[in-house]
């Protein structure tokens, strides 16, 4: 697991044994296993608690080298920190975040919310 916090507001890349089809079937030379994100926010208290509507499979491979996830996790916090903060819901930026791919981060350029209004 990665992660990266700013001003009380955490995502992380999470594998959770997900594929291209559901759960990740290695005899499958065409299955990927891939990365979920999940987005944070730190009580009062203290303590985390996950965003709702903010955990969502990715097209970003778990074999993706950690510099690109620092890529993926920057843009994802970017994009949803201020409506975090703001109490805003964020189900509809993480929707689009969850196109994220590998690809997009050897680019250096993942997809963000804003690109696809």
């Amino acid at each position: 697991m990665i992660r990266l916090e700013h001003e009380g507001v955490a995502v992380e890349w999470v594998d959770l044994g997900e594929g291209m089809h559901g759960e990740f079937d290695p005899d499958d030379e065409l299955d990927e296993p891939l990365l979920r994100f999940d987005v944070l926010r730190q009580r009062n208290d203290g303590e985390w608690e996950e965003v709702d509507a903010a955990s969502y499979c990715t097209l970003v491979s778990a074999n993706t080298v950690p510099p690109m996830l620092w890529i993926g996790l920057a843009t994802i916090l970017g994009e949803v920190l201020d409506d975090v903060i703001a109490g805003v819901s964020i189900k509809r930026i993480c929707e689009v975040l969850s196109w994220m791919s590998t690809d997009d981060l050897a680019n250096d350029h993942p997809i963000t919310a804003r690109e696809s209004t």
